[in-house]
């Protein structure tokens, strides 16, 4: 969808959407006034699009207003009420692009960013895949995928996350809470394999490593003894390392290596 109207524009008209259905409404209308005030006004006139907790996109007026009600705590986020349909000026041709300030699901898995490009108007961020899903191939062949799924809506997945591993003789799965599952196969060579639960053995070290209380008194423990925890903050580099490559693989459109 073409918009030659927006170059007869001395500045870019920039759609800031926020609000939306998620748990973290109010965490996106905060993040909405902070990044209103920091653009440019010389560059950006900014268009306030708002998303009410129902799904429903506010009107023009309302949407100017609850963008610019003072205020960067959540708590003085004010309710309003939206009506059915896209908000038309997405589909008018009066805005040259988005920025989404959504969190959560519909606005961080691709959800928007799928609704802006079927639109045709241009957004900041990643595409509506890379907001999905990110699949990592390690040596000898091991596929890892990451899946944003820890703003659900229910059934939250815990900060640890929420692993799945799955071999060729079973699979496990791990909640990131207290809960370990093993299935092995006993039987194969059919439609499906036969399975069945394997008992997880207590893990000894339980006692310090687990949860964030166990990682607390290893760091204490080494900082009166000596040593390397096993969870070293140093270590993120490398979770960076794998986020940034999967923005610029999301932008090529293709594979990319990651440097050891």
């Amino acid at each position: 969808m073409d918009h030659p109207e927006s170059a007869h524009r001395e500045r870019l008209r920039l759609a800031l959407v926020f609000g939306g259905r998620s748990g973290e409404h109010e965490v996106s209308v905060v993040s909405a006034r902070s990044v209103a005030g920091a653009l440019d006004p010389d560059r950006y006139e900014v268009v306030p699009m708002a998303i009410d907790r129902s799904g429903r996109w506010a009107d023009a007026d309302d949407a100017r207003t609850v963008l610019a009600t003072s205020g960067d705590r959540t708590d003085r986020v004010e309710a309003f009420s939206g009506r059915d349909g896209i908000d038309s000026r997405l589909l008018d041709g009066s805005v040259d692009l988005a920025f989404p300030v959504l969190h959560g699901p519909y606005g961080e898995d691709g959800t928007i960013q799928g609704l802006f490009e079927m639109l045709g108007v241009p957004y900041v961020g990643c595409d509506h895949a890379a907001s999905a899903v990110a699949t990592f191939e390690m040596d000898h062949g091991l596929i890892y995928t990451y899946r944003g799924s820890w703003c659900a809506e229910g059934l939250n997945t815990s900060w640890e996350a929420s692993w799945h591993a799955i071999g060729t003789k079973g699979s496990l799965h791990w909640d990131g809470g207290e809960e370990i599952r093993v299935e092995v196969a006993r039987k194969t060579g059919g439609f499906l394999s036969e399975s069945e639960d394997l008992q997880v053995p207590a893990w000894e070290g339980k006692d310090q490593h687990w949860n964030h209380a166990g990682v607390m008194r290893e760091f204490l423990q080494c900082v009166r003894e000596g040593g390397s925890p096993e969870t070293r903050s140093s270590d993120n580099i490398k979770s960076l390392a794998m986020v940034f490559r999967a923005i610029e693989s999301a932008k090529a459109g293709r594979s990319l290596e990651i440097s050891p």
